[in-house]
């Protein structure tokens, strides 16, 4: 390594902030101000069905937390980082060293937007990954005002080569029977779903939402069950309890979602997302029903 980039590494250290993610699994650098790295890039790793001797590529990987959280949760895995921004695609190096994945984990400083002979020089091989991973900038160029801040920019607004061009380089260095994880805003669907045709098949989406525990429903649901028990001690801790359970049983599935993914496998997950989403259009069309009724603008027979 030249001492250039031993230079501009320490430096680059030198202005961050350390973060831990998976519970403290793995230890992340990265700039205070800018970009940074959160939630998303944890929930794209634990979308990755990866299994041990695969090849994963790591798109627009900023400071490789995406690709570490894999390493750290997937043994013998190869990940390959991508990031158009010298400066965090140093730090993804020293967070690789960090956490002791130096030797499967390999940092490349290219615009995957470039021509395919810098590509190429820069290392990256055709057809070659299992897995392609992306949380690709999510605002169009023009539509909003950029951030003062180049790396903010950069990450947030796609460039004038659009969403086609990533699209382009996926299917290029995808292996044959590849997997590409993608990770968007809901509004971009549509356009994703036209791109992703021709080029990858069996697409599937999965809609991505954090549990309301203290949403206004829920809240006013403790309300009620509260004033139902009428200050009785045994009702009160009844439903204090019941609470209780929810909130510990959604941390365990929290904490336990990426063993669960694996276990359960890609199909069984499918079929699972069908089966809640007809539970849950029943209950919402009951709770339709039940509420006309109540209103006395509609007569339901007992």
């Amino acid at each position: 390594m030249s001492s250039q980039t031993k230079t501009r590494r320490k430096t680059v250290v030198e202005a961050a902030s350390t973060d831990d993610f998976l519970g403290g699994r793995i230890s992340i650098v990265q700039p205070r101000g800018g970009h940074r790295a959160g939630s998303d890039a944890v929930f794209l790793a634990s979308a990755v069905p990866a299994r041990g001797g695969k090849r994963v590529l790591d798109v627009g990987a900023g400071v490789g937390v995406a690709g570490l959280c894999l390493l750290a949760c997937v043994p013998d895995i190869e990940v390959t980082a991508v990031e158009i921004d010298a400066a965090l695609c140093a730090l993804a190096e020293h967070n690789a060293a960090r956490n002791g994945f130096t030797d499967r984990f390999k940092p490349v400083n290219v615009d995957v937007t470039g021509p395919a002979k810098a590509l190429r020089e820069a290392g990256l091989e055709r057809e070659r990954y299992d897995e392609i991973i992306a949380n690709p900038p999510f605002l169009a160029e023009g539509a909003v005002r950029a951030a003062p801040d180049r790396a903010r920019a950069t990450a947030h607004i796609m460039g004038a080569e659009g969403l086609a061009a990533w699209m382009r380089f996926f299917a290029t260095f995808a292996a044959p029977k590849g997997r590409l994880t993608l990770i968007h805003r809901a509004e971009a669907l549509t356009e994703l779903l036209g791109l992703l045709d021709g080029r990858f098949g069996d697409i599937a989406v999965f809609p991505l939402a954090m549990p309301l525990l203290a949403g206004p429903g829920a809240m006013s649901a403790g309300i009620l069950l509260a004033a139902n028990a009428d200050g009785n001690a045994l009702s009160l801790a009844t439903t204090v309890g019941a609470l209780a359970a929810v909130m510990a049983v959604t941390l365990a599935l929290l904490l336990l979602s990426h063993q669960l993914n694996r276990m359960i496998g890609i199909t069984a997950q499918r079929v699972l997302m069908r089966v809640f989403g007809i539970l849950l259009s029943g209950i919402a069309v009951q709770a339709v029903f039940n509420g006309l009724g109540g209103s006395g603008l509609l007569r339901i027979a007992n």
